[in-house]
């Protein structure tokens, strides 16, 4: 019974999606921006929360890449 559950305990582990992956995708973000009347500092706690979150999930590009991209 021990062989049998630690091979399937095994398979399951090797053949997971996850197994082996080392490097989050990368991403970009972009300058916040809004609609109506928010002033600079609530963008900036707001774009500073969503880099925070994103960072957990993506590897974060430099801005200057983002820009070389624009041009």
């Amino acid at each position: 019974m021990k062989y049998f559950l630690s091979t399937v305990l095994s398979f399951l582990l090797l053949t997971s999606p996850l197994f082996g992956q080392t490097e989050r995708p990368e991403t970009i973000i972009i300058p916040v921006s809004s609609l109506g009347d928010v002033s600079e500092i609530r963008k900036q706690i707001l774009q500073n929360t969503l880099e925070d979150e994103l960072k957990k999930y993506f590897m974060i590009t430099p801005q200057e890449k983002y820009e070389q991209v624009l041009e």
